[in-house]
């Protein structure tokens, strides 16, 4: 994976996806992934999201608490 060979913990990023297949492949990379679904994903499954945010500005105070 990318932080893998840049030599950091994966843990140690946070991924944004809107869709449930970017939240899959962040999940599998080991990666925390904040998800903000769209008109079109939000009936997705995001249940294996560190968190779902309604929008990109809840992401400023996210980062506080993570």
């Amino acid at each position: 994976a990318g932080a893998e060979r840049l030599g950091i913990d994966p843990m140690a990023c946070v991924a944004i996806e809107d869709s449930p297949r970017g939240l899959a492949a962040a999940v599998a990379a080991g990666i925390r992934c904040w998800a903000i679904p769209t008109a079109l994903t939000r009936d997705g499954d995001f249940s294996s999201a560190h968190a779902v945010l309604g929008s990109a500005g809840e992401i400023p105070a996210r980062l506080e608490v993570d």
